[in-house]
């Protein structure tokens, strides 16, 4: 017979106090956010430069080099984010089936420059205006917007639905700051439960949209994504001499595409 476990009292934990279920989220969400720092181009571009560098191998210094300019031209940054925004149809307000209630995710505010500035929006603020336009077109009977600014910024928001001619009600609602996507569903899903909603248009990037997707399917709503804010065309063109030449754009594009692929694989590995 083996000797009975003994627990290790909290002096020689390495977190005392700390759950090993809340440890090990705590250190999957930690590895969530700093393990993508080293595989996205530029990061895993300095471990191959520091790999060859310590090896004296000039493989790892040209694996480097070829990556980082096959991450910074169009043809191939255009070709992946295409890929992610194509994934659910593009949807005229009109052509919207009506749901219960629309569901406006956040990312589209930027940072606060004071009560009586011009409100400033973010790179999505597309989210937002196709939250107002479906709401103003009855496409549900709840507007729903989540947003990642500061305090004052639900007072902001409710103003700027005024001046696109949607009144505060008790059918329009704003919640925030929420940190993350998954966050927005644990939200989404209780207030969903309580008022008895089953179905809602889901408003958000159109390269977000299926991670949004995969993270609240698991909320048990029906969800009619409303994709917005593209950032590549309908037909990619042909590409022009220019594009094979690096640009900053053409990463950002690269890795916008790798970050949501590995949240996929995150929230897949959880089991989402």
């Amino acid at each position: 017979m083996g000797r009975p476990s003994i627990p290790a009292p909290d002096a020689f934990r390495l977190f005392p106090g700390m759950a090993p279920g809340t440890l090990l989220s705590a250190f999957m969400l930690s590895l969530n956010k700093i393990l993508p720092s080293f595989l996205l181009p530029l990061g895993l571009t300095l471990v191959l430069l520091l790999v060859g560098w310590r090896t004296r191998r000039w493989i790892g210094v040209g694996a480097a080099a070829a990556l980082l300019y096959l991450a910074s031209i169009f043809p191939v940054s255009r070709l992946l984010l295409h890929s992610l925004e194509q994934s659910y149809p593009e949807l005229s307000v009109r052509d919207c089936p009506r749901a219960d209630a629309i569901v406006v995710l956040s990312g589209f505010c930027g940072e606060e420059r004071g009560g009586d500035k011009v409100m400033n929006f973010g790179e999505a603020s597309e989210r937002f205006e196709a939250g107002a336009l479906l709401w103003k077109a009855g496409r549900a009977d709840r507007l729903w917007v989540l947003h990642d600014g500061s305090g004052p910024e639900a007072e902001r928001l409710l103003r700027e639905l005024e001046h696109r001619g949607i009144p505060p009600t008790p059918a329009v609602r704003l919640w925030g700051p929420v940190g993350n996507t998954e966050e927005e569903a644990c939200l989404i899903r209780s207030e969903a439960s309580s008022a008895k909603i089953s179905t809602i248009i889901l408003v958000t990037t159109a390269w977000h949209m299926p991670r949004a997707v995969q993270i609240f399917r698991s909320s048990g709503l029906n969800l009619i994504p409303f994709p917005v804010d593209y950032q590549t065309w309908l037909q990619l063109p042909r590409p022009q001499l220019k594009d094979f030449f690096p640009q900053a754009k053409a990463l950002l594009q690269t890795e916008t595409f790798l970050r949501e692929w590995m949240g996929r694989a995150y929230y897949g590995l959880r089991g989402g």
